[in-house]
């Protein structure tokens, strides 16, 4: 059986850059890294996938980056015109969670 294949992109770099700036920007505001990373990209549309897999370049060989598993569907409405060019994964609906 043939399965369906839909396209997840992650993080452009720019992305990952303001994320983990707003991460900084969330310890000095007394909160921790990861909740202003992860709230950020929230915002962007992102969802962490945590059944996925590893998205990081060497696929986690040298430990998970921070953007590993971050993941909004692709193509996205609200892309601006000029940005970097996004990496994308091969999402196959069957590895999906049901609702």
């Amino acid at each position: 059986m043939m399965t369906q294949v839909s396209y997840a992109m992650q993080p452009t770099r720019d992305e990952v850059v303001s994320a983990i700036l707003a991460g900084y920007r969330a310890i000095d505001d007394g909160q921790g890294f990861y909740y202003g990373f992860d709230n950020h990209l929230m915002s962007l549309g992102y969802t962490f996938q945590a059944e996925h897999e590893c998205t990081c370049p060497d696929r986690g060989g040298h430990g998970h980056m921070p953007e590993c598993r971050w993941l909004k569907s692709w193509p996205s409405r609200d892309r601006k015109q000029g940005s970097a060019r996004p990496r994308f994964q091969h999402v196959h609906d069957d590895d999906e969670p049901e609702h």
